[in-house]
C-alpha cells in the first residue's frame, strides 16, 4: 500500500527586504496567455479534501 502525506505548512527563507523592494516597484507586465490557461486547468483539476487523520489531502485529478 502506497501512503502519501501533505505538509500542512512549508518552510520558505524569502527575505524580507527584498521582498519589500520588489512590492515598491510598479510592474506592468501580465502573464502570457497560456499561464493563464495553465492555471486555470490545474485549479478545475485540484480537489482538496477535509481528513481527520491528517487535516486536508490535496490531489489533482487526471
Amino acid at each position: 500500500m502506497i501512503k502519501t502525506t501533505t505538509l500542512k505548512s512549508i518552510n520558505l527563507e524569502i527575505d524580507s527586504e527584498e521582498l519589500l523592494c520588489f512590492s515598491n516597484e510598479e510592474h506592468n507586465e501580465e502573464p502570457r496567455q497560456h499561464v493563464i490557461d495553465n492555471l486555470l486547468r490545474f485549479s478545475r483539476a485540484l480537489k482538496i479534501t477535509p481528513s481527520k487523520l491528517v487535516g486536508t489531502i490535496e490531489s489533482v485529478m487526471n
